[in-house]
């Protein structure tokens, strides 16, 4: 869930810090190295220290972007969000884009089969309300960007991007590497499923329930099994059927049954239409009723692995 709030996109050119934050306390600056010959600095506005505030801010960068996140001192998630770094044009800019919760977690935690979110949540992530284009931007400009208000101080958080270094020729090298990413493998997301099996929900999982990866599955209870989805052709293994996919809902028919699974992240990338579907039926009794798993091996991979467990 992204929710929509205010916010404010302030371009300095040539100068230590926007005029707008002239005058508000700022945390010490993160140097960020994006890719070799580009050079972010971040630093959060509107408090001098993050320790005082209560907040932590976060950075990672993963595939070209860095992913930035802000957590209060209960480690609850306050603001998500992505900068990339474009070419246009023979110009440079920087992009900043909401994110959604299955990023985030690939972001901050590593792979793995059962995700134990890094940060909590009340609801939905809060995140940009939609994409900020900074325009043409050169080593030595600062960028604003406001964010959210601290309910325990009043005070208006914001961020402070510095660009310290930028290669117009590493954005493109890093911009046809992230174009190759995006189409080699397409990573799958169940989050916050509601399962209806002939038209009755038989489960609704809260939001932060999820798995992503390029194979996912999908617990249906003791009695049915799990479901597997993916999207590469198959190997070995014998696919049950295929799954049909409406941007956040997968559709299949098992043992006759139809089923609905509508989430709150979209299933796949735009585009994703159907997914090779497998079932296993008896999975490892470590695991009970209803729940999502996923993995960055193939389905086959997957499948024995879960077989290899059940013994």
């Amino acid at each position: 869930m992204m929710a929509r709030i205010a916010l404010g996109l302030v371009l300095a050119h040539a100068v230590p810090a926007s005029p707008a934050l002239a005058t508000k306390a700022v945390t010490a600056e993160t140097r960020v190295t994006v890719a070799e010959g580009i050079v972010l600095g971040l630093s959060m506005s509107g408090v001098a220290s993050s320790a005082t505030a209560g907040l932590e801010p976060r950075v990672r960068v993963q595939d070209g972007e860095v992913y930035r996140l802000i957590v209060d001192a209960a480690g609850r998630a306050r603001f998500a969000y992505a900068i990339r770094v474009d070419a246009r044009g023979g110009r440079v800019e920087v992009v900043f884009r909401p994110v959604r919760l299955h990023e985030a977690v690939r972001a901050f935690a590593p792979p793995q089969p059962f995700y134990n979110l890094p940060f909590r949540l009340d609801g939905g992530l809060v995140t940009l309300p939609d994409i900020q284009m900074s325009g043409a931007v050169s080593a030595g400009d600062s960028i604003s960007l406001d964010l959210f208000d601290n309910p325990e101080t009043g005070q208006r958080i914001g961020d402070q991007l510095r660009v310290i270094a930028i290669s117009p020729k590493a954005v493109e090298q890093l911009a046809a590497t992230r174009k190759a990413r995006i189409e080699s493998r397409a990573v799958l997301t169940i989050a916050g499923m509601t399962i209806r099996r002939a038209g009755q929900v038989i489960n609704s999982d809260k939001p932060g329930t999820f798995a992503t990866g390029h194979v996912v599955g999908l617990g249906l209870g003791a009695e049915v099994g799990m479901a597997i989805f993916s999207a590469e052709p198959p190997q070995t293994e014998v696919p049950y059927g295929v799954a049909s996919v409406d941007g956040h809902t997968l559709r299949f028919t098992l043992d006759g049954q139809e089923y609905e699974c509508s989430g709150t992240d979209a299933i796949g990338p735009p585009g994703l239409t159907s997914l090779w579907m497998y079932v296993e039926r008896q999975p490892p009794s470590i695991v009970k009723g209803f729940w999502v798993a996923a993995s960055d091996d193939s389905a086959d991979a997957f499948i024995k692995s879960w077989r290899t467990m059940r013994r």
